[in-house]
């Protein structure tokens, strides 16, 4: 329609994606442009090859010799975006997630009279080279835009699978390009995997590859049963025959993880030493284990820096067979985004919430904003798995961390024992029925309130949208058989916490150790269904973990509310009574209890629903100001810009 109707005055249609896909040498002024270990060099030296991948949105990502993607980030930032004059572009790991980092890894290439440009997708600065023969993205009316040359070249590129298990066949597809003015002839494809590795076939024909034409090779690549986890590396040698010549293109390595699950399995609640709940930033433990990477658990900072070790303890729900923790450093563009990250640190891992349990992993994280895997050494069983950062890349007292997950598998049992069941004499059937019996009897029992209440909400709302895989295979198998009778209430609170703003002001050098040391505090809300409360009702809110006789007290944010103060029981419960006001905003909202004694806090969330309309019409409970609030971010950033988290001063600056 808007190409029949005609655009606005002044619009400047233009192809961001005038080449097609593949492999090509860049050059600026006859001189090379080429990794430099996480730099760009340009010079003399002989031509790589980069690989250029239009992205669905119409940019281009171009991937290095090297496997990294060239990006944007760092020096002075502008709505987030890193504006600065004169700063170099530089190589990471390439982004798949859509986000910041992988919005920085987009790139322009506008083609004119002279050649070709290429500018930043966020930035919209154009590269050049400065005074120094340095590679800068620099504003036009600062200094005139370098023109480049892409030259065809045949690349072989590899994508290997994310994860592997030992004994258990995956894919890996090596695609060849030809980007050359001339055909391939008598092209082989061969792949390289590790030792022990089974590979079919040894290599693939792929025969005559026209020019301007690309091709995809499958392989099958099946680890051996006694291949130990940890990283792997695939990649693959293309040889060919172009005008009478002999010749080969590599691939750059390409990797992934070998592990004992072909996904990670996310924890259902989370206890921490301390997250900050002040001056409009509350970041508490649970934002480690909701599947979003773009929020994150963070230590307190206001009004007081609790100084390290700090903790995050996590429930997995069931008792597993473990093999590989998963930690995602918190994200970002902003120069806040690198507070927090860990440096040392350690983890434990224990069957029983009272219980630290055996460390199980130790060591140092690289200061890179990437995934990190920590392989055990030896596959460990547990529940309750802790996390503590004993340091700060830059020596600082915070820790942030914006994703937990963990590489499990549900223990079997003895093979002969079902069968031993099955066989045996009526005394051992009668037998088996009892045991049967007992199971779901007991865990109603104890806590009707909690299971039905809070174990529908992780499964459901949480589990399914991030890793339906983990949550479908390991979780539930585990749940009925284990979880119901030890800890029903372990599940129910998907942010207990402890020592947040308040312990940061006390002596937090004693806060961590005797988090570690003592039960983990739970918080239920009911009645709830889902845990969704309507406007108008009375709900519970019940709080475990705290000091015998210990003033707690209550908060419900983000519009806050205070509960008032409640002493706990002798067994450290306590419980709160609040009816949700009729105007309460819907959403979703966090009841913190927090005891004064013990610094002690946990968390759950829930969320409020609005009550039915008087007209017998339902009410959305839809906030309209969110949309308007939407609407103008878009109008002032522009689509292609994608704000952060906001930083704020101290740990977020």
């Amino acid at each position: 329609m808007t190409t029949k109707l005609g655009r606005a005055p002044g619009y400047d249609s233009y192809n961001r994606t005038p080449v097609g896909d593949g492999g090509y040498s860049l050059k600026t002024a006859g001189k090379a442009v080429n990794p430099n270990g996480a730099a760009v060099s340009v010079s003399t030296d002989p031509a790589t090859t980069w690989q250029l991948t239009a992205t669905d949105d119409h940019y281009y990502q171009l991937k290095a010799s090297t496997g990294q993607c060239l990006g944007m980030s760092g020096g002075v930032l502008w709505l987030q975006a890193p504006m600065q004059q004169d700063l170099a572009p530089s190589l990471a790991a390439c982004a798949t997630a859509n986000g910041n980092a992988r919005n920085l890894q987009k790139w322009e290439i506008l083609k004119d009279s002279t050649g070709l440009r290429i500018r930043n997708a966020i930035t919209q600065l154009p590269l050049s080279v400065n005074a120094s023969g340095a590679l800068t993205q620099q504003a036009g009316d600062v200094r005139t835009a370098a023109v480049f040359a892409l030259s065809g070249e045949v690349s072989t590129s590899v994508k290997a699978p994310a994860r592997v298990v030992a004994g258990a066949p995956a894919t890996v597809t090596v695609t060849v390009d030809n980007r050359t003015e001339n055909a391939m002839t008598g092209t082989v494809v061969t792949a390289k995997v590790p030792a022990g590795w089974v590979l079919a076939p040894a290599s693939a024909t792929v025969g005559t590859l026209a020019a301007g034409v690309s091709k995809d090779v499958t392989f099958t690549v099946t680890p051996g049963r006694d291949a130990a986890y940890g990283n792997f590396t695939v990649s693959a040698t293309t040889a060919y025959t172009a005008s009478g010549a002999s010749l080969t293109s590599t691939s750059a390595d390409a990797t992934g993880l070998l592990s004992c699950s072909l996904a990670p399995v996310r924890p259902v609640s989370a206890v921490v030493d301390s997250f900050n709940n002040g001056q409009g930033e509350i970041t508490p433990g649970s934002n480690a284990i909701d599947g979003d990477p773009n929020s994150f658990w963070g230590t307190a900072w206001t009004p007081a820096d609790v100084p390290l070790p700090h903790t995050i303890t996590v429930d997995l729900g069931a008792e597993l067979n473990v093999c590989a923790v998963n930690a995602l450093p918190r994200q970002g563009s902003s120069s806040g985004a690198v507070n927090g990250r860990i440096k040392g640190y350690e983890i434990y891992l224990s069957s029983s919430p009272a219980s630290l349990g055996a460390k199980v992993a130790e060591g140092s994280f690289p200061n890179v904003n990437t995934m990190q895997n920590v392989v055990l050494a030896t596959p460990a069983t547990g529940r309750y798995l802790t996390l503590k950062a004993l340091s700060e890349q830059a020596n600082k007292p915070w820790t942030t961390l914006a994703e937990l997950t963990v590489d499990g598998t549900v223990p079997q049992g003895p093979t002969t024992t079902p069968t031993a069941t099955a066989t045996a004499s009526a005394t051992a059937t009668a037998s088996a029925t009892a045991t049967a019996t007992t199971d779901p009897t007991v865990a109603p029992t104890v806590d009707p309130t909690v299971d039905p209440t809070i174990e529908p909400t992780v499964d459901s709302t949480i589990e399914p949208t991030v890793d339906p895989t983990s949550s479908n295979s390991a979780m539930p198998t585990a749940e009925p058989t284990v979880d119901p009778t030890v800890e029903p209430t372990s599940s129910n609170s998907a942010e207990p916490t402890t020592a947040a703003t308040t312990p940061a002001t006390t002596a937090p050098a004693t806060t961590a150790p005797a988090t570690a040391a003592a039960p983990h505090g739970t918080v239920s809300v009911h009645p709830a269904s889902g845990n969704a409360v309507v406007q108008g009702q009375t709900v519970t809110f019940t709080g475990t973990g705290f000091a015998p006789g210990e003033s707690v007290t209550g908060t419900v944010h983000s519009q806050a509310v205070s509960l008032g103060t409640a002493v706990a029981d002798a067994q450290g419960n306590v419980s709160f009574t609040w009816t949700v006001p009729a105007g309460f905003a819907p959403g979703e909202h966090t009841v913190t209890l927090r005891g004064e004694t013990s610094k002690r806090a946990v968390q759950a969330t829930f969320t409020v629903v609005a009550a039915p309309a008087q007209d017998g019409l339902a009410s959305t409970g839809a906030s309209t100001a969110g949309l308007w609030g939407g609407s103008l971010l878009l109008v002032l950033l522009g689509a292609g810009v994608v704000l952060g988290n906001r930083r704020r001063a101290g740990l977020h600056k």
